[in-house]
């Protein structure tokens, strides 16, 4: 039986520090996103917006942000037990089921020729991290696309949380590596970017599917605080991309190795 929007009390929790549901224990099972289509549908503006609110702050984000921290802490315990270079031998595990579903650094193989689809698909990605409002500024330059971060709500929001620092003390690199942009210092959950989205798809097609740098400064590895800008940058064509890019992952930027179709596999 449905629940109807009177019966859905929300409060803020003093214990959780955020919204609450306190519903009737036989109405907590109802879909709060049902409840705002219902709301949305009856044009109870009021109701759906309070349903929002809750949404974000009780039942989206912080379950993101969950899971997320949780990643970042198993890749610790990886780089912290068993050496830096284990985690980047666990990371390239992911090429045995990635690659076997059509997949090369995130995306499908398909999209892979379409550099607009790419950066659509990641600014929906970037979206999902719950960032601030007006944090992520999309701009076309002639040669590229950039998606400036202001600041980072992925590996970003983690420093900004203090997870690399006292109690927690999750790993941050300590080693030049390849894979972590040929500079110490950068968590490890953050590497997916430079291990999986540079090397290991310029290991297959020859070039990364995107590239890092603080907007109006071009590309600075040693720009690394945590509420420092994050731009990632997609070149409409590789021939374009700059050396220096390959250079900080170890890669030599070899246009005779370009592929720019990956065909799927059986």
């Amino acid at each position: 039986m449905a629940v109807s929007l009177q019966a859905v009390k929300i409060e803020r929790s003093e214990k959780l520090g955020r919204l609450l549901r306190r519903d009737e224990p036989s109405h907590l099972g109802e879909s709060t996103w049902d409840l705002l289509e219902t709301a949305i549908r009856a044009g109870d503006k009021a109701e759906a917006i309070r349903l929002l609110g809750y949404l974000h702050e009780g039942e989206t984000a912080p379950r993101h942000y969950f899971y997320f921290d949780w990643m970042y802490g198993n890749f610790s315990y990886v780089a912290q037990n068993f050496g830096e270079e284990a985690y980047e031998k666990m990371f390239r595990s992911e090429v045995t089921w990635g690659l076997h579903d059509n997949r090369l650094g995130g995306f499908p193989v398909e999209m892979l020729t379409d550099v607009e689809a790419m950066v659509k698909k990641q600014a929906e990605i970037m979206r999902g991290h719950w960032p601030p409002r007006g944090a992520i500024v999309i701009v076309e330059e002639e040669d590229r696309y950039v998606i400036n971060n202001f600041p980072c709500n992925s590996g970003g929001r983690m420093l900004r949380s203090g997870l690399a620092e006292g109690k927690w003390g999750l790993a941050v690199i300590t080693k030049p590596h390849p894979w972590a942009w040929s500079k110490p210092g950068k968590p490890v959950y953050c590497l997916h970017c430079s291990l999986g989205r540079g090397i290991m798809v310029s290991e297959v097609r020859g070039f990364p599917i995107r590239v890092y740098g603080p907007p109006g400064e071009g590309f600075n590895p040693d720009k690394a605080h945590p509420f420092d800008p994050c731009s990632m940058i997609f070149y409409k064509d590789p021939d374009l991309m700059p050396e220096r890019y390959f250079h900080a992952l170890g890669l030599k930027k070899d246009p005779a190795r370009f592929k720019r179709v990956i065909p799927r596999s059986e």
